[in-house]
């Protein structure tokens, strides 16, 4: 059983897509495609987001 408390929804949603992801490992097994648990593929990279700096 995992705890986690935080204060902020971010957090939370980043948690609740681990917990997702482990308990899908645990009752599929290794070989389940986690695309399907994640609802995106897993070769896709996010774009670099820059910095909050002032445009120049």
């Amino acid at each position: 059983c995992l705890k986690y408390k935080t204060d902020q929804a971010q957090e939370a949603k980043k948690m609740e897509k681990l917990n997702n992801i482990f308990f899908t490992l645990m009752a599929r097994g290794p070989e389940v495609d986690l695309s399907e648990v994640t609802g995106k593929e897993q070769t896709d990279a996010q774009p670099v987001k820059k910095g909050r700096g002032r445009k120049q």
